[in-house]
């Protein structure tokens, strides 16, 4: 398994979107699970070439914590 990289590498800035690994680990679930909720349109994403993006707010709504979602996007 490759390392995660978060989207935004500056501390203390809020990424405006999130990678389905980043999600993944935070909701404890496979990154194809994400991926497959982004395909399915279950979750509010955006493709960008061959890569998903899902938007803070989204995120947000999946997560229930600001907290835990300001963590995934700090540096790894």
């Amino acid at each position: 398994m490759r390392p995660v990289r978060p989207v935004c590498h500056d501390v203390g800035v809020t990424p405006a979107f999130y990678t389905p690994e980043e999600l993944a680990r935070l909701l404890r679930v496979s990154e194809e699970t994400i991926r497959r909720k982004c395909r399915k349109k279950e979750i509010e994403a955006r493709k960008l070439g061959r890569v998903w993006r899902i938007p803070r707010e989204e995120a947000l709504k999946l997560v229930g914590d600001e907290a835990a979602l300001q963590q995934a996007g700090g540096p790894a």
